[in-house]
């Protein structure tokens, strides 16, 4: 496949999702009247990307260095939960922090291509973020800003939190490399302890270490659960606010409507006077 080829692909991304669908078909089309029968079914495949996925697509195109800081404290978040089960839990809690700061500023950023639909995409954003962190796959895919589709909750997604009933299939299916490598991880620190007493103290680290991360993504829900329920708050102080001018446009309408009828009536009385004192006079 020509490299020029990819790139114009790939630029379909950049587009508003509105006007995907017919450049995809266009290229398609472009592509079968060149005799290219394979590229162009390939084309006609690309999937229209989500609200989400496309947002993420944007920063990746317009702020790289976001989405590459994101990815780089993802990892290192990764390696040090997997020392922490290990038994060096260290490091954990200033990659964890350094992790949600970057994780936060990407979809801060995403979220503001949402515009309304911003705040409610927050979840939804982050678990692709999350997706790109343990797939080498979606992670080049958000690099290129081509990611399509939303991948499912993915947790801390590093062993300790087991996928959401309801996550993506594809989602689930790219993460067990990770939880694979955690838990062989976790059995060869076992195998390799030489005594009862150290054996203790490993799963003592691993506890705690386990425990702050449980902390860590269930007070993130926590802040999500808040901001979801302020703007569901907003909304309905909006609605209500709506229908109360509503109510009063139409009380002044009609209002205004019985005030033309009578300075209507008033002309007509006034012009009959007029005619009265003209035959009079």
């Amino acid at each position: 496949m020509p490299e020029g080829e990819i790139t114009e692909a790939d630029d379909l991304y950049g587009l508003d999702p509105a006007e995907f669908t017919a450049a995809r078909n266009a290229l398609a089309k472009r592509l079968k009247a060149e005799g290219r029968q394979d590229d162009a079914a390939a084309r006609a495949r690309l999937r229209r990307p989500t609200a989400a996925a496309w947002a993420l697509d944007r920063v990746a195109r317009d702020q790289p260095g976001l989405v590459a800081e994101a990815l780089e404290a993802g990892a290192r978040l990764r390696e040090a939960t997997e020392a922490a089960v290990a038994g060096d839990p260290g490091a954990l809690r200033e990659a964890a922090a350094a992790d949600r700061a970057a994780s936060d500023a990407v979809v801060d950023a995403a979220a503001a291509h949402l515009g309304a639909r911003g705040q409610a995409s927050r979840a939804q954003l982050a678990d692709n973020l999350r997706a790109a962190v343990l797939d080498d796959g979606i992670a080049d895919e958000v690099r290129r800003g081509v990611l399509a589709i939303d991948q499912g909750s993915a947790g801390f997604g590093f062993g300790f939190d087991a996928a959401p009933a309801g996550a993506a299939a594809p989602a689930a299916a790219r993460a067990k490399p990770a939880a694979k490598q955690a838990t062989a991880t976790k059995g060869a620190a076992e195998k390799g302890a030489g005594t009862k007493k150290a054996d203790a103290g490993e799963a003592r680290a691993r506890r705690e270490a386990e425990k702050r991360a449980r902390e860590e993504a269930d007070e993130r829900s926590r802040q999500e659960r808040r901001r979801l329920a302020e703007l569901e708050a907003q909304v309905k102080r909006l609605d209500h606010r709506f229908e109360r001018l509503a109510r009063a446009a139409d009380r002044a309408e009609k209002e205004a409507k019985q005030a033309r009828a009578k300075a209507d009536a008033a002309a007509l009385e006034a012009e009959a006077a007029r005619r009265t004192l003209d035959d009079a006079t």
